[in-house]
């Protein structure tokens, strides 16, 4: 069985320092919150198959909800023989699941985010079972429980009024799989990389170096939902930079594509941020 998605490698024990060959940052502002990820996938059973325009960041307020989710790890699950039907599909899954939880109220993001990552781990389970899926995949893990990462997802928005980010570990213990470990995740104003090159990060934003000039955006005051979008992608151009990929090569050379970015406002929801919108039918 092979999979698409990002090659899952050792991650450390905080959730905010998650090394994966992806980039998904997160920005918030007064205004509300943006974020932003590349577009590259790969397929471990045929390079050629891999994209530079998935999309990793999706809408699940249904129409109720100010929120959303991005995923980094494995996105797919695909059959040994071709490689071409798709056995599982977290992010169609993740979207399935949260049309159960319409109406339903939980006390906070974490709390919701629960609920939803365990719909969609009983249907990994099912799917293990149905569709012979017999190697989960992912990479040993750092985190205390051990086991194996499988996927990390990010749960954010405004919910019940307030802006909250909650963090999904979907992990396996050889090849069992483990209930989802969940925590409510504190922001401040500002971006922070969720996945990604943490130094290139700390490179662009806090430092002056030379090499990541043409990357620096808005070092001063409060940018606004806009600005902040530029500065995402900037920071997801910056991973790219044949500069990056040799400064953090296991990450960086993963990481490349179309950047797409979305903002998240109590008055408004959901929305793409012009110009970073996903490419459709990708």
């Amino acid at each position: 069985m092979s999979y698409r998605g990002d090659v899952v490698l050792p991650s450390f024990c905080s959730v905010v320092e998650i090394k994966m060959p992806t980039a998904i940052v997160l920005s918030y502002t007064p205004e509300g919150l943006v974020i932003g990820a590349d577009g590259r996938k790969m397929d471990s059973s045929d390079p050629s198959k891999g994209t530079d325009s998935a999309q990793k960041i999706f809408d699940i307020g249904n129409g109720t909800n100010h929120i959303a989710f991005a995923l980094a790890g494995v996105a797919e699950y695909t059959d040994e023989q071709t490689g071409e039907k798709i056995l599982f599909d977290f992010n169609k899954e993740m979207i399935s699941a949260s049309r159960e939880l319409i109406g339903k109220r939980c006390k906070n993001l974490c709390g919701y985010a629960t609920r939803l990552s365990k719909i969609v781990s009983k249907r990994l389970n099912d799917a293990m079972e149905h569709e012979k899926i017999s190697d989960l995949k992912g990479s040993p893990s750092l985190f205390m429980s051990g086991g194996t990462d499988i996927a990390m997802v990010f749960v954010m928005g405004f919910y019940n009024g307030s802006p909250q980010v909650a963090a999904v570990r979907l992990w396996h213990k050889n090849q069992i799989l483990q209930d989802p470990e969940v925590g409510q995740m504190l922001i401040g104003v500002g971006a922070r990389p969720l996945v990604g090159a943490q130094e290139i990060f700390r490179l662009v934003v806090e430092t002056d170096d030379p090499r990541f000039a043409p990357y620096r955006r808005y070092r001063s005051g409060i940018p606004s939902i806009t600005q902040q979008a530029e500065i995402c992608a900037s920071y997801i151009r910056a991973c790219s930079d044949p500069e990056a990929v040799r400064i953090e090569p296991e990450v960086c050379a993963g990481i490349g594509g179309h950047v797409h970015i979305a903002a998240i406002t109590l008055t408004a929801g959901f929305q793409w941020v012009p110009g970073f919108e996903p490419i459709p039918n990708a």
